[in-house]
C-alpha cells in the first residue's frame, strides 16, 4: 500500500486501540521521589536524552481510511513539562498535593494523534525533595517502561553526555509481532468467564472505568514475604492464589480461568525496550476446598509457569482477551513489583507508585509491591456496582491477612469474612426493639373503635359495618364461644367465604383468648379433613353451608344478627403476649399439612413494626385480595384494624378481573394494597394501567418480585409507594421489608432484594457452619426475634428441626427457611432460591412432597415426583410410573383425581407417565434427566382452528401462554394455564370479540373449540346490570336506566348511582351481549334496549341517561320507545363527543377518517404529515375489505403512536364499527323533516371537550323538539361520569329542580 509512512499497530497496541474506541483511554503513570539537590536544567537534559533514544515516547498514531487500526509514526522529541513549587507549605497540604496531581494524572487524556505523548510534572517538596510524576498513554507504554525509564533517567543525570548504545526500538518488536502473528484470534481457555454475584450485564458501547484503592500494610506484606521464600514460590503467586480462592466462594465456581498480566520479556532483547509488550494471558485452575493451600500455591505456579512457555515457544503476545462491550468479559490480576532505589549523581531516584490504568477487563486486582501492598480493583461501573467492588476489596484483604499461617490449612476452611463485616452482620440483621410493648391486635382494634366507634371499619360488598357494629359482632361471638367452653390459646376453626363475617370471627376468637385457625370453604374435602383432624378443634365457625366430613366438634354461625345486651360488653378476660393467637396451615412434604402456632406477640409485633415503617396513619382504606387461609393479606386486614382504617374484603370475581378491580380501586380509593406479584402482573395485563395501583402504599410479598415488574409498576407513575416483603408463615406473616424508595443499587440483581428485618425481627444469611456469610456468598436465609412462631401444632419433632438454638443468643431461637439468599454490599438480603423441594405458587407455600404423597394415593400409580419447570413459563409437572407395567394412566382421570385432594394451585399441569424414573449412579433420582413435558404434547395429534373465531383464539392463547402453536382441541390448563393467566387471557378476548366474558366461562370451556362454541352461541341472559337496586316498599321512583358506552364500562354509572340515593333504583344496561352479532347497526341495538327496559318497566315516563357513545344509544332508545307511543321523561347526554362531522356529507377519504379515530391530543400531529405518507396508507389500504382495512390502519397507527399499543388491532373493528354507525345514525335522524325527538335533554359538557373543539361539539337541539339544557363541567371526559358535581346536578334534576 503506498503512501503510508510509519508502522502498524502491534497486537497488544490493537487491543488497547480497540479500548480505546471504546472508552477505556488507560493513562499509565508513575510517581517517582527524588532525594538530593536537583540541577533543573540537568533534568531536562536528561529527559530529552532519554526521550531521543527511545521512539515510543515521541510516537503519534494516525488513522487512515484504508486500515482498521491507525499506524505509528515517530516524531520531533517535545514531551510536556511543569514545576511547581510545594516548598514551604505545611507537610498535610503538600501531600494533598502530591495526591491531587496523582489523581489528576489518571484521567488524562492524550490527543495520540499530535502529541506529546509524555507529560512529566516536578513537585519540589524541599530543596533536597521532589516528586517527579511521568504519564503516558497505554499505547505508549507499560510498568516495564516506566521502570526503564527512571533507571535510564538517572543515568542520563548523571553522565556528561550521551554516550549510550542505541537502544531497540519499539518499531522493530512491533513488525517483528505482526510478521509472528498469522491473523488468528488467541484460543481463548477452554473455562467460561466467571460471573461475579452481583454482576450486571450493560448494552453501552463504552466502558464506565472506577477502581477503589486499599492498602495492605507493611506487616502483613512481611509475612507474605516470609511465606513465599519458606516454601519456593513467589509472593505474586500466593496473591494470585488468594485472589482465585476468593473468587471461587464468591462466584461458587471450582473451575476457574482468569487473565493475568504478563510482562512479556522472557527475551533478554526485549529487556531495555520501552513500549507496551505486557499482556494478559489466561491462567487455568481448579479450586477444591479440600485442597490445601499451599499445594493450590504450587498448582497455579505450575499452570504459570506451562503459559509462559508456550508464550516463549510461541514468540509471540497474544491478543486477548477479545474486547466486547467496552470491557472483556473477564476478570484479571496484575502484580508489579517495585525495584529499589536506582543511586545516581548522588540522588536517590525511588518509584513510589506505579499504574497501569484501567485494564479492559469487567474487574481486574491490580496489586503494586514495595515496603506494603497497594491494592487496585478496577471495575467497570456499567457492569459492576461501587459497592460490590468495595466489597470484594474489604474481603480480599481479610483474606490474605490470614495466610501466613494458613499453608497447610484446606482451602474450604479459608474465610473472606472479616471482623469487621461479621459484625456488620450481626448487628444489621438484629433490628431494633420498640420502646414500648405491642398491643394485642384485638386491644389495638378495641382502642381504635372508642377513638372512631361511626368510621367504616370493613367493606364487603353490601356488608358496611362501622368500628361500632364490627366490635358489637365480635362480641357477641367471643361472648358465644366462652359460654361454649373455648379456653385461651384453644384453636377455633374459622371457615369463612370471603365477607365481613369473617373478620368479625377473627377479631371474636382473639377477644375470647383463643387462636383462630383459618380454613379455606372452596378446599377440597379430603384437605379439608386433613386440618380438622390435625387441628382437633373443638368449635368451627363458618357463615356458609358445607358438606363438612365426619368430625368431632361444634359448627357454629356466626352471621346471625340477632341483637344481645352483650354485644356492647368488651370480653375481659387476661390474653398474654405469649398466648397462642393463630394456627396457620401451610403444605407439608409428608402429604399432611403442617398448623403454625403464632403467637400474640408475633402479630402484635407484626402489626406495630409495618406500621411504623409505613408509617400509616388512621383512615386509610386497606384492601385484602386472597383468603384468610393464606397468610399473605394480614398485611392489611391487622394494619387496618390496628390504625382505624377500612378494610375492603374484595370477591374472587373482582380480585381477579383487572377492569372490575381497576373499577373497584377508582370508586372507593383504596390507599393500601397487599398482592402477590403475580397476581399484580395479570391485572396489568388486563391493560387497565395505574387504575389497579393504590393511593398510598402497594405492597407485594408471597413470592420473589421481578426487576421487570418493578420497573413497569414505576413506568405507570402511580402515587403509591411500593414496598418488597418478605417472611415466611413462621415469622408471622413478613419479617423483612425493602420500600423500593431505598433500592439504589440495582446492578445485578436477580430480583428486587427483600430489604431488612422489621423492628424487633431478626434476620442472618448463614453458611454451613451457622457463621454470617460474607458479602456475594449465598446461605441460607435463618430468622428470628419477636415474631417467631411457637413451632408446628402438635409436631414437636418437625418443631425441632427447623426452629434451632440461637448461634448468637444464648436461649434463643432461630427459624431455618431454607431459603437461600445473599448479602447485597448495601447489607439488603436478597432471595436467591430454595434449597429444598419446597417453593411458593401464588403465595402459597408448596411442599412438592405433598403433591406426591397424593399421587402416591391413586391405585394405578407406583412411583411419582413432582418438579416445577420453567421451559414454557412456570408450570408444575408430575413424573409418574404405573403399578403395573402394562397399566394405561391416563392425565386426565390423574387430575380428577387429585381434584378433591389439593387445592387447584397445588395440581400439576402436566402428568407424563414414564416406564421408569431415571436414576444417578448412586441410586437417586435424577431430576436433571426427566424429559420436557413440552416433548410429549408435541406428540399429541394437532388440530388447527377451523373458523375465524378459533383462529384468532389460538393467537390469544398462544401469546398469553407463550407457546408456538394451539390447537382447537388443546385445554387451556393443560398447556400450563392456571388462574391468574386467566386473567389476561380473559381480557384479550374481551377486546378481540368485543363482548363479555367472565373466568368462570375459561374455566367452564377450557378448549379453543369449546370457548368459540360459546362465544359464537347466542347466548339469551339479560343485558341489565342492577348498579341499585330499591324494593318496591322503599320507593315509587321509576329506575334510572344507563347505557354503557362500550361493552365493557357499565359499572363507570356505579359512583353516580351511589351518590342517587337509596330511594333511587338505578339499572344499567350492558352494551356486551348485543356485540358480536351479524347485525352490529345502532338500530338493532337499541331496539333490544328498548325490550328490555320495557320488561324492566312496563310503561312510561322512561329514565335514561348516557355518557360517551352512551348518550347516542340513550338517545335511540328514547327514539323507539317515543315511536311505541310511550314518554320518555329525561334523557341525560354526558360528554358525548359523535363523529357526525366526518360522515356529514360524501364518504370521508381514508386519512380523514382514520384522524377521526386517533388520539385527539395528535390528532393536528396526524394530519401535519407529509401527504405522500397518508397517499401511500390510502393506497395501501384501499383494496383490502372493510374490516381488514380498519384492522390495518390501526397497526400502522399503533405504530407511530396514533392509537394506544395494549390492545389487539382487531379490537378497534368493533369500536369503529360503533361510532361509524352511531355518527350515521345521528345524521340520520337530523335529516328528518321534523325533529325526531319530543324529549327534553339535560346535557353535560366537560370543559375540556369544549376547550379542544371550540365549543359544544354537537348541537342537540336538532334532534327533538323538547327543550335542551347544557351544563359545563370542570374536568375531562372521566370527570362527567365520575364527579360529584355530576351526580349532584342530576340528582337534582331527577327531583324535579334545576339541573
Amino acid at each position: 500500500m503506498t503512501g503510508l509512512e510509519g508502522v502498524g499497530l502491534s497486537p497488544v497496541q490493537r487491543r488497547l486501540w480497540t479500548l480505546r474506541q471504546h472508552g477505556v483511554s488507560a493513562a499509565v503513570r508513575a510517581r517517582v521521589r527524588i532525594e538530593g539537590r536537583i540541577e533543573h536544567e540537568r533534568l531536562t537534559r536528561a529527559l530529552r536524552e532519554v526521550v531521543e533514544r527511545h521512539e515510543i515516547l515521541r510516537t503519534t498514531f494516525h488513522r487512515d481510511a484504508r486500515l482498521k487500526f491507525p499506524i505509528q509514526r515517530a516524531g520531533a522529541g517535545a514531551f510536556g513539562w511543569r514545576y511547581v513549587d510545594l516548598e514551604g507549605r505545611a507537610e498535610a497540604e503538600q501531600r494533598t498535593a502530591i495526591t491531587t496531581s496523582w489523581n489528576e494524572a489518571a484521567r488524562r487524556d492524550f490527543d495520540v494523534a499530535q502529541g506529546p505523548v509524555l507529560d512529566v510534572l516536578l513537585l519540589r517538596c524541599g530543596a533536597e525533595h521532589h516528586e517527579l510524576l511521568l504519564v503516558l498513554p497505554a499505547l505508549s507504554a507499560d510498568a516495564w517502561t516506566l521502570r526503564l525509564f527512571v533507571r535510564e533517567l538517572a543515568e542520563a543525570y548523571a553522565r556528561a553526555e550521551d554516550d549510550a548504545e542505541e537502544p531497540a526500538q519499539y518499531a522493530q518488536f512491533s513488525e517483528w509481532q505482526n510478521e509472528l502473528h498469522d491473523g488468528s484470534v488467541s484460543q481463548a481457555p477452554s473455562a467460561a468467564p466467571l460471573v461475579l454475584p452481583f454482576e450486571g450485564t450493560s448494552d453501552e458501547a463504552r466502558a464506565a472505568c472506577a477502581s477503589v484503592e486499599i492498602e495492605v500494610g507493611a506487616g502483613v506484606a512481611d509475612g507474605l514475604g516470609s511465606l513465599a521464600s519458606r516454601h519456593g514460590v513467589t509472593v505474586s503467586t500466593v496473591l494470585l492464589a488468594a485472589w482465585l480462592v476468593h473468587l471461587s466462594r464468591f462466584a461458587a465456581r471450582n473451575d476457574l480461568a482468569v487473565a493475568v498480566l504478563s510482562a512479556g520479556r522472557h527475551l533478554e532483547d526485549l529487556h531495555e525496550v520501552m513500549g507496551p509488550v505486557a499482556s494478559w494471558m489466561p491462567a487455568v485452575c481448579r479450586v477444591d476446598d479440600a485442597t490445601s493451600f499451599g499445594e493450590l500455591v504450587r498448582q497455579v505456579q505450575a499452570s504459570l509457569e506451562a503459559e509462559f512457555e508456550q508464550q516463549d515457544a510461541a514468540e509471540r503476545t497474544p491478543e486477548w482477551p477479545e474486547v466486547q462491550r467496552g470491557t472483556s468479559d473477564w476478570i484479571g490480576f496484575a502484580c508489579e513489583e517495585i525495584p529499589e532505589a536506582v543511586m545516581a549523581a548522588g540522588l536517590s531516584w525511588q518509584i513510589e507508585a506505579v499504574c497501569m490504568g484501567p485494564p479492559g477487563l469487567k474487574l481486574a486486582l491490580s496489586l503494586v509491591r514495595r515496603e506494603g501492598i497497594s491494592m487496585t480493583i478496577w471495575y467497570d461501573a456499567h457492569r459492576v456496582s461501587a459497592g460490590g467492588a468495595g466489597a470484594l476489596a474489604e474481603q480480599y484483604i481479610a483474606l490474605v491477612g490470614s495466610l501466613e499461617t494458613a499453608w497447610d490449612a484446606p482451602v474450604g476452611a479459608l474465610s473472606i469474612l472479616g471482623a469487621a463485616e461479621r459484625t456488620r452482620r450481626l448487628t444489621e440483621g438484629r433490628a431494633k426493639v420498640a420502646d414500648s410493648a405491642p398491643l394485642p391486635l384485638h386491644r389495638a382494634f378495641e382502642q381504635q373503635t372508642s377513638r372512631r366507634p361511626d368510621a367504616l371499619a370493613v367493606l364487603c360488598g353490601e356488608q358496611r359495618w362501622t368500628y361500632r357494629e364490627l366490635n358489637r359482632r365480635a362480641n357477641r361471638i367471643a361472648h358465644d364461644l366462652t359460654r361454649r367452653g373455648s379456653k385461651a390459646g384453644s384453636p377455633v376453626g374459622l371457615c369463612c367465604e370471603r365477607s365481613a363475617d369473617m373478620i368479625a370471627g377473627l377479631l371474636g376468637i382473639l377477644k375470647a383468648g383463643g387462636a383462630y385457625a383459618p380454613l379455606d370453604p372452596q378446599a377440597p374435602a379430603a384437605r379439608l379433613a386433613q386440618q380438622l383432624q390435625h387441628g382437633a378443634f373443638s368449635i368451627v365457625l363458618t357463615n356458609r353451608e358445607i358438606a363438612w366430613p365426619a368430625m368431632d366438634c361444634t359448627v357454629v354461625r356466626i352471621d346471625d344478627d340477632s341483637p344481645a345486651a352483650e354485644w356492647d360488653v368488651n370480653p375481659g378476660g387476661p390474653v398474654w403476649l405469649d398466648d397462642l393467637a393463630s394456627v396457620i396451615f401451610t403444605s407439608g412434604s409428608t402429604g399432611v399439612p403442617k398448623g403454625v402456632g403464632i403467637t400474640h406477640r408475633g402479630i402484635a409485633n407484626y402489626t406495630q413494626a409495618l406500621c411504623g415503617t409505613l408509617e400509616l396513619e388512621p383512615g386509610l382504606h386497606f384492601a385484602t385480595v386472597t383468603t384468610l387461609s393464606a397468610d399473605l393479606g394480614n398485611t392489611s386486614i391487622f394494619a387496618s384494624l390496628a390504625t382505624g382504617g377500612c378494610l375492603h374484603v374484595i370477591d374472587y370475581e373482582t380480585a381477579t378481573d383487572g377492569r372490575r378491580f381497576a373499577e373497584y380501586t377508582a370508586r372507593f380509593s383504596l390507599d393500601v394494597l397487599k398482592i402477590v406479584p403475580s397476581h399484580l402482573g395479570a391485572l396489568l395485563d388486563a391493560g387497565q394501567g395505574r387504575a389497579v395501583l393504590p393511593r398510598r402504599f402497594l405492597v407485594l410479598g408471597g413470592e420473589a418480585l421481578s426487576v421487570a415488574l418493578a420497573d413497569r409498576i414505576a413506568a405507570l407513575g402511580g402515587t403509591c409507594a411500593v414496598v418488597n416483603h418478605y417472611g415466611p408463615t413462621e415469622t408471622t406473616v413478613g419479617a423483612l421489608v425493602l420500600p423500593l424508595r431505598d433500592w439504589r443499587d440495582r446492578i445485578g440483581c436477580a430480583s428486587v432484594p427483600i430489604g431488612r428485618p422489621l423492628c424487633g425481627d431478626e434476620s442472618y444469611v448463614l453458611d454451613s457452619k451457622l457463621e454470617p456469610a460474607a458479602v456475594g456468598a449465598v446461605g441460607e436465609l435463618y430468622l428470628g426475634g419477636a415474631g417467631l412462631a411457637r413451632g408446628y401444632l402438635g409436631r414437636p419433632d418437625l418443631t425441632a428441626e427447623r426452629f434451632v438454638p440461637h448461634p448468637f443468643a444464648t436461649g434463643a431461637r432461630l427459624y431455618r427457611t431454607g431459603d437461600l439468599a445473599r448479602y447485597r454490599p448495601d447489607g439488603t438480603v436478597e432471595f436467591i432460591g430454595r434449597r429444598d423441594h419446597q417453593l411458593k405458587i401464588r403465595g402459597f407455600r408448596v411442599e412438592l412432597g405433598e403433591i406426591e404423597a397424593r399421587l402416591s394415593e391413586h391405585p394405578a400409580i407406583g412411583q411419582a415426583i413432582v418438579m416445577a419447570r420453567q421451559e414454557e413459563g412456570f408450570a408444575l409437572v408430575a413424573y409418574v410410573v404405573p403399578k403395573e407395567p402394562a397399566a394405561a394412566i391416563d392425565e386426565t382421570s390423574v387430575r380428577e383425581f387429585l381434584g378433591p385432594r389439593l387445592p387447584d394451585y397445588m395440581i400439576p399441569t402436566d402428568v407424563v407417565v414414564l416406564a421408569r424414573l431415571p436414576l444417578t449412579a448412586n441410586g437417586k433420582v435424577d431430576r436433571k434427566a426427566l424429559p420436557s413435558p413440552t416433548d410429549r404434547r408435541a406428540k399429541h395429534a394437532y388440530v388447527s382452528p377451523r373458523t375465524p373465531v378459533e383462529e384468532t383464539l389460538a393467537r390469544i392463547w398462544a401469546d398469553v401462554l407463550r407457546v408456538a402453536k394451539v390447537g382447537v382441541n388443546d385445554d387451556f390448563f393443560d398447556l400450563g394455564g392456571h388462574s391468574l393467566l386467566a386473567i389476561p387471557l380473559m381480557h384479550r378476548i374481551q377486546q378481540a370479540f368485543g363482548t363479555g366474558l367472565s373466568l368462570m366461562d375459561i374455566f367452564r370451556a377450557s378448549t379453543v373449540a369449546s370457548l368459540a362454541a360459546l362465544l359464537s352461541a347466542d347466548r339469551a341472559s339479560s343485558i341489565v346490570v342492577p348498579l341499585r337496586a330499591s324494593s318496591p316498599a322503599a320507593t315509587t321512583r321509576p329506575p334510572l336506566f344507563c347505557v354503557d358506552p362500550t361493552g365493557r364500562h357499565v359499572t363507570e354509572y356505579q359512583p353516580l348511582a351511589n351518590a342517587l340515593g337509596d330511594d333511587q333504583p338505578v339499572l344499567g344496561l350492558d352494551l356486551g351481549p348485543l356485540l358480536g352479532q351479524e347485525d352490529d347497526s345502532i338500530r338493532r341495538i337499541t331496539e333490544a334496549m328498548a325490550n328490555e327496559v320495557q320488561a324492566q318497566q312496563p310503561r312510561g315516563p322512561y329514565h335514561l341517561l348516557g355518557w360517551s357513545l352512551g348518550g347516542v344509544l340513550a338517545l335511540g332508545v328514547a327514539h323507539v320507545l317515543e315511536a311505541r307511543g310511550e314518554s320518555v321523561a329525561f334523557l341525560g347526554i354526558l360528554d358525548t363527543q359523535p363523529r357526525t362531522h366526518l360522515y356529514a356529507g360524501d364518504a370521508p377519504d381514508i386519512a380523514r377518517e382514520l384522524a377521526g379515530y386517533v388520539d385527539p391530543t395528535r390528532q393536528a400531529e396526524f394530519l401535519a404529515l407529509p401527504r405522500e405518507e397518508l397517499r401511500a396508507l390510502e393506497i395501501r389500504l384501499e383494496r383490502l375489505g372493510i374490516r381488514e382495512r380498519v384492522e390495518q390502519a390501526a397497526i400502522w397507527a399503533q405504530a407511530r403512536g396514533f392509537l394506544p399499543d395494549d390492545v389487539p388491532a382487531s379490537a378497534f373493528w368493533h369500536r369503529y364499527v360503533l361510532l361509524r354507525d352511531a355518527a350515521l345514525f345521528l345524521n340520520g335522524l337530523s335529516e328528518l323533516p321534523a325533529r325526531a325527538l319530543r324529549v327534553p335533554i339535560r346535557v353535560w359538557w366537560s370543559e375540556e371537550t369544549i376547550a379542544r373543539h371550540g365549543g359544544p361539539p354537537v348541537d342537540w337541539q336538532r334532534y327533538t323538539s323538547g327543550t335542551v339544557h347544557t351544563m359545563r363541567v370542570s374536568g375531562d371526559h372521566l370527570a362527567v361520569v365520575r364527579g360529584s358535581e355530576v351526580h349532584a346536578s342530576v340528582r337534582a334534576t331527577l327531583n324535579g329542580g334545576p339541573p
